[in-house]
């Protein structure tokens, strides 16, 4: 259902929030001399919404919120509600390393009528379980928002394992966890040991497997430009129950799934098969690394299963005029120590690699 046919409805979740559906994890555009890009935002948000996108995560990973001052995070928060407009749920992001800073987060989430808060361990400090499921409530406890927990180990290098989970549900279980720790024993472990916990897929290339022990959300970067390939994908294995139409889709979109598992590593780190040649060794400030070049690669397959399952030529068309436009911003250096302009749901180059002064608005 595009969001044009759905009812207008009150949006603000009650504290026990049902999280359904396909999420985005919103980029954050900014102009060359680091400040907000807000035409390019505003193209972003009407786009994923009129696609069907059931809500948007504001100033979470992909939105760079760790480039950001507070200023500039609230600031995005006060813009982003007023693009959205009620629309869809506004989710907002509040990783800090302190645990001080995310609590101002949370309230100026709740001053800015956010539909709940995502929360993580505090990225680089290592906390132990029990630190973090502190961290945890007393976010929870400023916020007064329905709280969605994030499990993202590869990214900060802890876990939220068992013991932690059950220190933060028997004190106040969140809406929704989102996992992405490409470990299967953990899925399953969540989906027996805590089915009072919404589980959401955070993975590009676990999705069926999610779906599959009953996860109802898909938290996905790549909906950022491929909005109805992620849709089809959750339409056929959630709501028809279809995991061989569901099994199809999921194939033909698994390059593009892959590479964004193995977006920032060094190429030793990442499938061989999603390699280019390269002339000179890996460098970290590398902008024009092979993570990003595989567009080329997914155009057809993406396009051709879109076409299949949704018999629209528009449709194919528009993916295709936008993977070109993507080859072309690609193909332009960038300037050394620059942050690339918005490629308008292109293919981002991997912010990891990518240094530069923090963003001003």
């Amino acid at each position: 259902m595009r969001s044009s046919d759905k009812p207008l409805v009150p949006l603000q979740m009650e504290q026990n929030m049902k999280f359904e559906g396909v999420y985005t994890p919103l980029v954050t555009p900014f102009h060359k001399d680091f400040t907000l890009n807000k035409q390019a935002m505003q193209a972003s948000i009407d786009l994923l919404i009129d696609a069907g996108i059931d809500g948007l995560i504001v100033a979470g990973t992909e939105g760079e919120y760790y480039a950001m001052s507070m200023k500039e995070r609230v600031y995005l928060m006060r813009v982003a509600k007023e693009m959205i407009a009620g629309r869809v749920p506004m989710i907002i992001g509040t990783s800090a390393i302190r645990t001080e800073e995310c609590i101002e987060y949370a309230r100026q989430a709740k001053v800015h009528a956010a539909d709940a808060v995502l929360v993580t361990a505090p990225p680089v400090a290592l906390p132990t379980g029990p630190e973090i499921a502190a961290h945890v409530l007393a976010i929870e406890r400023a916020a007064k928002l329905p709280l969605i927990l994030h499990n993202d180990p590869q990214r900060l290098s802890v876990n939220l394992d068992e013991s932690c989970l059950a220190q933060i549900v028997a004190s106040n279980p969140p809406s929704a966890l989102i996992y992405n720790s490409g470990n299967p024993e953990h899925l399953h472990m969540l989906a027996r040991a805590h089915p009072q916990i919404d589980l959401s897929c955070g993975s590009n290339s676990h999705a069926l497997e999610f779906f599959a022990w009953g996860a109802r959300s898909w938290v996905c970067a790549g909906s950022n430009f491929a909005p109805e390939a992620h849709i089809a994908l959750y339409q056929a294995c959630v709501i028809e129950g279809d995991f061989v139409k569901g099994r199809a889709i999921m194939s033909a979109m698994l390059p593009l799934m892959q590479a964004f598992e193995t977006q920032g590593r060094p190429p030793a780190q990442a499938d061989s098969s999603l390699r280019t040649k390269r002339k000179r060794p890996y460098r970290g400030d590398d902008t024009q690394n092979e993570q990003i070049n595989f567009t080329n690669h997914t155009s057809s397959c993406v396009t051709c299963v879109i076409g299949i399952f949704i018999n629209d030529i528009s449709l194919m068309k528009m993916f295709i005029r936008r993977r070109l436009c993507a080859s072309r911003c690609r193909s332009e250096p960038q300037p050394k120590g620059k942050r690339p302009a918005f490629l308008g749901h292109a293919v981002l180059q991997p912010h990891g690699n990518i240094k530069g002064p923090s963003t001003g608005f």
